[in-house]
């Protein structure tokens, strides 16, 4: 679960590209299940998530930076702009 985690959000890899690479070792991981994965993780990293969140709003000040990213949009089956804010 850690390695598609990191794979995901560090690595910018999709589920859906992780689950072609899994399948091509005969490894069946279904978009459901890893999704599913995705949701458990990010429900117990929540109070971690808050306490960074206080950590940072104690701060003297706050920077930000807002990027755009071609993000997969599977109904129109091509890529759509999507924002990242850090």
């Amino acid at each position: 679960m850690a390695h598609v985690a990191v794979a995901k959000y560090a690595d910018g890899l999709p589920l859906y590209r992780q689950e072609d690479i899994y399948r091509r070792d005969a490894v069946e991981l279904g978009r459901n299940l890893t999704a599913g994965w995705m949701g458990r993780i990010g429900f117990h990293l929540e109070p971690l998530a808050a306490r960074l969140l206080d950590h940072t709003r104690a701060g003297l000040r706050i920077f930000a930076d807002e990027t755009t990213l071609p993000t997969l949009d599977p109904s129109r089956g091509r890529t759509k702009k999507a924002w990242l804010w850090a």
